[in-house]
């Protein structure tokens, strides 16, 4: 299963992938919390905002790089390594009237990147807290 996600800009894909460098260093520009991603980028300028998501896409187009680059030296697969996007080439061939599919895309590969594999075999049952206190409060009724 691939953990990486394509984004389009001007005609052209670029893959984006959270891999841990990446991670930290969106996390920074957060001031330290990758939660706060979309406090962030949500900035009442939109010129600072644009800036804000082509660094972002600039991170995650350069974990795949990354990524990319360690596979070949490890020679886990062929080909030439490649070399990483300028933190500002994004934010330069970026359109501003797509800010709103750049900005759901970067939340489509955190999601990717963050999301997990349950193992075969092993069930999840998530638990709701409210049905079992109504359960608790009607035996104790009986009781």
């Amino acid at each position: 299963m691939s953990r990486s996600s394509i984004i389009e800009i001007n005609g052209k894909e670029y893959e984006m992938y959270l891999s841990t460098l990446a991670m930290l260093k969106i996390a920074k520009r957060c001031g330290g919390d990758i939660s706060k991603l979309s406090e962030w980028l949500d900035d009442e300028n939109s010129v600072e905002q644009m800036r804000k998501i082509g660094i972002v896409i600039s991170d995650l187009a350069n974990g795949a790089i990354v990524k990319h680059n360690c596979e070949i030296s490890l020679g886990l697969e062929q080909g030439k390594e490649k070399p990483l996007y300028p933190e500002d080439y994004f934010v330069n061939i970026m359109q501003p009237s797509d800010i709103a599919r750049y900005q759901a895309e970067i939340y489509g590969a955190l999601s990717m990147g963050m999301s997990y594999e349950v193992p075969e075999g092993v069930e999840i049952e998530e638990k709701d807290i409210d049905l079992m206190e109504i359960e608790q409060e009607e035996k104790e009724k009986k009781e």
